[in-house]
């Protein structure tokens, strides 16, 4: 027979879990996700608990105090906007210094960013995998526009995705930039989403 609290305790890491997939791409620190374990892991009743909300406990910065210790400074504001939240749970989010294609950021199905400057230029890769018969390329951009350009092997295949072939074990680099027919004040934050079948 299954106790209730075995049910809580499977309940709570499911709700983790689910948390932790909801914000792998937020920015969120481990300190942030595990803020509220501690109201969590209140074994003192054989009640299950309700399942957190992938925000509870979150926290603006620092680290989670331990009992008897005091909590440490939240981490300097570095006047940057973070890449935009991901609306898939695997997006990547670029590595800077990302400017050039031997620097490009790789990803697997999903990348984040934002370009920070009328010049900042971005770059990402992702292979084809094995037996992959289609790509489908999708993006989104919050608060401007971005233009992106497809690369195979150094080779400039232009703006449209439907030109990248589904070449097993190929790399694709990315090259995403300001789209400068817009405002040049508006700096985007973006997401590019691949698919294969």
């Amino acid at each position: 027979m299954v106790s209730a609290r075995s049910i809580s305790t499977v309940l709570r890491l499911a709700s983790l879990a689910c948390a932790l997939a909801v914000v792998a791409c937020s920015g969120a620190g481990n300190e942030d996700l595990f803020a509220g374990a501690a109201e969590a892991n209140d074994t003192s009743t054989n009640e299950p608990s309700a399942a957190p909300s992938p925000s509870a406990g979150a926290k603006t910065g620092g680290t989670t105090p331990t009992p008897g210790s005091s909590p440490s400074p939240p981490p300097p504001d570095t006047g940057t906007v973070p890449p935009p939240a991901p609306t898939t749970a695997t997006c990547t989010p670029e590595i800077e210094p990302n400017n050039d294609p031997a620097k490009a950021t790789p990803f697997k199905t999903a990348f984040c960013g934002k370009i920070d400057s009328v010049a900042d230029v971005d770059y990402a890769s992702f292979v084809v995998p094995m037996g992959a018969k289609t790509i489908d390329v999708k993006h989104s951009e919050k608060n401007g526009k971005a233009v992106y350009r497809y690369f195979l092997g150094g080779a400039s295949l232009g703006s449209d995705p439907g030109a990248l072939e589904p070449i097993p074990g190929a790399t694709y680099t990315v090259q995403i930039h300001l789209d400068k027919s817009g405002s040049a004040t508006a700096l985007p934050t973006y997401e590019l989403d691949v698919a294969f079948q």
